[in-house]
Order: C-alpha cells, then sequence, then structure tokens
C-alpha cells in the first residue's frame, strides 16, 4: 500500500475514529490522498445507526469500486462490527473490520490476505480505539478527540450498544495531554466528543466539569466544545465549570427526542418533559448566552397526532435555538423496529411542521446576535472572504482573506441568506 483515502459517514465519534485511522496508516508509512480514485487503498469507515444509513454505506462501497476497481475496499465501523459477513457478501469489499480491530489495520493491510472478515465480539472489558492525530489539512480546521466509548443506556430505537460496547472512558491526563499536543498544532478549536458524553469519568473517578477546569488553565489560544451530551449527564457542576470558562463554548447540544411523555416512555429515555424542562431552566439562569440544540425523531412507534401535538406545544414553549429533525427510520434488531411506525407521510409531515418552527427560531436566534464581539474558528476562505464559526454554533461570513484554522476577533454586523455577517481589522474596533 502507497496511497489511501478514508471516506467516514456518520456521527462526530466516526469522524474521530476515521482520523484516527488514517494517522495510524501514515504512521505505517502509508501515504494520505484526498481523492479516492487516486487511492491504492479506500477505506469506508460506516454507520448503521438506522437501515438507512446501512443503505448509504453500501452505496458508498458499491461507488468506490465502480470508480476505482483496482484499490483495494476496506470497510470499517458500525456497519462493519454488526454485520461483517453482510458486508463482505453485499459489497465485495476486499476487508472488513469492526471497530474492536481497528488497531489491526494497518497489520491487515501489510499481511494482504483478501478477502478477509475481522470482526471479533466485544470482550469484557473492551478498550478505546484511539491514535495521535495529524495538524489542520484542508476542510479541516476544527480536531474531534474522542475522550469516551461506549453506551449503556439502549434506548429502544439505538443500535449503538451493540457496536460500542459497555462506557469507558479515556483517563484526564491522557485527554489533556492530547488537547495541549492538538492544539500545538494548530487546531483553535477541539471538540470533546463521544458516544455517551457526560458518562465520561464514571469509570476512572473524574467528572467531565473537572476536567473543563483543568482545560482552562492550559496555555495557548484555542477554545473546547462538547459535543452531543446527553441530559442526564449535565449536572450543575457542569453548568458552573462552563460558565466559570473562559475556553469552553458556550453551545450545549441535549438530545430532546420526543416532547412527548408516553412516546419518551416507549423510547426508554430516562426523563420526562417536565424534567426536561426544568434542565433548560437552570442552562439558561447559569448560562445565559449559551445556544441550545437538540436532536428529536418524529412518527416514532406509537406516536399519534396527539402525541405529537405534544412535542409540538413542549417545543414551542422552551428555549432551545436549534434542532436537527430526523423521521424515524427502523433500525433491524432494535426493540422499536418491532412496533408499528406512522406511515412516512405522515412523518414527513411533522417534519415539516418542526422545520417551519424552527427556521423561524433560527432566525431569530441569529438576530440576538448582531452587534456582539465574537471570536471565530476560520473554516475555509470563500473569495475575497472566509467562512467561519463562532463559539455559539452560528455560520459566520467574514469580509477578509483569512487563513483556515485561524481564531480570530470580529464584531458581528448583520445577518445574510441564514448567516452572520462579520468585520474583521481595523474596522470592528477591537
Amino acid at each position: 500500500m502507497r496511497r489511501f483515502a478514508v471516506l467516514t459517514l456518520g456521527c462526530k465519534v466516526s469522524q474521530y475514529d476515521g482520523e484516527a485511522l488514517a494517522s495510524l496508516l501514515e504512521a505505517s508509512g502509508a501515504v494520505r490522498v484526498e481523492n479516492p480514485a487516486e487511492a491504492d487503498v479506500v477505506l469506508v469507515n460506516t454507520c448503521t445507526v438506522t437501515n438507512r444509513a446501512d443503505a448509504d454505506a453500501r452505496r458508498l462501497v458499491r461507488r468506490v469500486r465502480r470508480e476505482n476497481p483496482d484499490a483495494r475496499v476496506v470497510v470499517t465501523g458500525c456497519l462493519a462490527q454488526r454485520d461483517p459477513e453482510g458486508v463482505a457478501g453485499r459489497t465485495g469489499a476486499d476487508l472488513v473490520v469492526g471497530n474492536t480491530a481497528k488497531t489491526a489495520l494497518p497489520d491487515l493491510l501489510e499481511r494482504g490476505r483478501f478477502p478477509a472478515v475481522v470482526a471479533p465480539g466485544f470482550g469484557v472489558a473492551p478498550g478505546i480505539f484511539t491514535a495521535p492525530l495529524q495538524g489542520p489539512r484542508p476542510g479541516k480546521s476544527r480536531a474531534f478527540l474522542k475522550i469516551q466509548e461506549g453506551c449503556d443506556q439502549r434506548c429502544t430505537f439505538c443500535i449503538v450498544p451493540s457496536v460500542r460496547g459497555p462506557e469507558r472512558s479515556v483517563p484526564g491526563a491522557v485527554v489533556v495531554r492530547e488537547v495541549g499536543r492538538l492544539a500545538g498544532l494548530g487546531y483553535p478549536e477541539i471538540v470533546l466528543c463521544g458516544v455517551h458524553l457526560g458518562s465520561w469519568g464514571h469509570d476512572t473517578g473524574e467528572t467531565l466539569a473537572g476536567l473543563l477546569r483543568e482545560l482552562d488553565e492550559m496555555p495557548g489560544r484555542f477554545r473546547v466544545r462538547l459535543s452531543s451530551i446527553e441530559p442526564w449527564g449535565v449536572d450543575d457542576d457542569l453548568l458552573e465549570a462552563m460558565a466559570g470558562s473562559s475556553r469552553v463554548a458556550p453551545h450545549l447540544h441535549l438530545p430532546l427526542q420526543s416532547g412527548c411523555d408516553a412516546t419518551l416512555h416507549r423510547m426508554r429515555r430516562p426523563y420526562t418533559a417536565a424534567e426536561f424542562a426544568d434542565l433548560l431552566d437552570r442552562v439558561r439562569s447559569v448560562l445565559p448566552r449559551v445556544t441550545v440544540g437538540t436532536d428529536l425523531i418524529v412518527g416514532f412507534p406509537g406516536e399519534d397526532e396527539a402525541e405529537f401535538e405534544a412535542t409540538e406545544a413542549f417545543l414551542e414553549s422552551q428555549p432551545i435555538d436549534l434542532v436537527h429533525v430526523f423521521s424515524y427510520s427502523p433500525r433491524d434488531g432494535t426493540p422499536a423496529a418491532r412496533m408499528k411506525a406512522p406511515p412516512q407521510r405522515v412523518a414527513k409531515v411533522r417534519l415539516q411542521r418542526v422545520r417551519r418552527l424552527f427556521g423561524q427560531r433560527r432566525a431569530a436566534w441569529l438576530a440576538r446576535q448582531v452587534g456582539a464581539e465574537e471570536d471565530v474558528v476560520v473554516l475555509r476562505c470563500d473569495g475575497e472572504g472566509s467562512r467561519g464559526l463562532t463559539g455559539r454554533y452560528a455560520p459566520v461570513r467574514l469580509d477578509a482573506a483569512l487563513e483556515p484554522a485561524s481564531l480570530v476577533p470580529v464584531r458581528i454586523v448583520g445577518v445574510e441568506d441564514g448567516m452572520l455577517v462579520a468585520r474583521y481589522g481595523a474596522n470592528t474596533g477591537l
């Protein structure tokens, strides 16, 4: 193997895994290329959260095979862990490597025994796949850093515990060391992520709040962001740590999934709508400037119109700024897949109703930020200007062509085409 490409589907944890795999291969002497058509080996790092995600992954593998027939095609990630034999049989992949065998990938490629399937089951205490990430590259101004793996919750719609194993944490000293290394490589933003981020430290005797306080004391100009964190993983100590930090981005993504207690019960989510509302009250009282995002599933099995209207009313009454809304898609092997869901046409209508509500909500959220001074991570240059991201997770158009992967002070002067408009330099007065 001389040249390789990595294509990743799925969540931030999967994005981290894809970059970590690339680091492992580069350490073995291989050269990374961006274009899969130019690669000797193409890694497809998959998601398996729904049946639709499986289909997307298989489609991508077949496209790679069609566009680069001479390449070795390696399928890894969650789909490879859940159904390795099926992946091998339905895609013609040369090598299928599950989550628990990713560290062996360079050796497996070196030995070159194809086709092959390597996806052992989880042991009693599986480790966490990590590797030192490389510095910023084109299109990658932020570093995703996995600090936690696995989930013990087992929501009825979710296959993740079966493909990621039980909850376990990267020790705090290791996290601090890696954050310092990534900041030294030039990343202006480091996103702490995990399958169940709020459980970080439960197995090591540490707390996420304590970790944030330690990161806040580190030298250098960079910021830290928390990725999605389950509501029961947010306590008052964590909120106080965020409030007292000059480094942690004022942004929380708290998956709600439904605003109806009956639906939440069928989902096996361990909170009620009232408890989620109480959490939002505590968040806003401690962090008044924070951006709050959420995830929502509509058309879940058993959700009738009354249940959806309860969710809709809950959303209208709560101070949530952003929403990722999905129509329910079954995942074979989960309890919810055996339940009867509303027709897709009904789910589609409900999805559009939520999107209309949050289209208006998002516009108001952007408008409230006009006049503010913000630090912006530059993501890319765009003609004579640049595109970036604020700490509050708002997209920004800048009036200057700036170097990607830099962190710059700006003044927000307006909103245009669903983005903030900002001034940088002498005109800002900063």
